[in-house]
């Protein structure tokens, strides 16, 4: 399914000890809340089918200002008991805000890659123009491949 909205915040992360009590936390408390700040459109969570970081989230918005506004900040600032404790479990966490570049899908897939790439200074229109005229019209073109998406931050 193509992404919603023109930006995203893309969030991975490990997380220490019950992994239970974080997916009911996550699915139960904050993707309800989150979701329901204005501009906020979808949220997803796939876990890792081996290796780090456990976990990959993504939350679609209507524009990246979304993601600096005074509803969302209130609400990242004053956080739940609920979820400081799961919070103080979080390791490795990297949070990026990003602008929505390209977006295709037909269905939602089983399964996800994320790739994240930092182009040397000098060659970052090639590897924009690398991402969307090649890797994503290859990805695209494969049976088995029901979304791709290209963000940057």
């Amino acid at each position: 399914v193509s992404l919603l909205g023109t930006a995203a915040m893309v969030f991975w992360h490990d997380v220490d000890s019950s992994d239970d009590d974080y997916k009911d936390w996550h699915s139960n408390e904050h993707m309800t809340e989150r979701v329901s700040v204005p501009g906020f459109l979808r949220g997803r969570r796939a876990r890792a089918v081996m290796g780090h970081p456990q976990y990959f989230i993504m939350y679609e918005v209507d524009a990246i200002g979304v993601l600096t506004s005074k509803a969302y900040l209130d609400r990242l600032n004053d956080p739940s008991p609920w979820t400081r404790k799961v919070l103080a479990r979080y390791r490795d966490s990297n949070r990026t805000l990003c602008r929505l570049e390209q977006s295709w899908g037909l269905g939602t897939g089983t399964l996800l890659t994320t790739c994240q790439m930092v182009p040397a200074e000098d060659r970052a229109d090639q590897l924009r123009d690398w991402v969307e005229n090649i890797f994503l019209e290859n990805c695209v073109s494969k049976g088995s491949i029901v979304g791709a998406h290209f963000l940057t931050a």
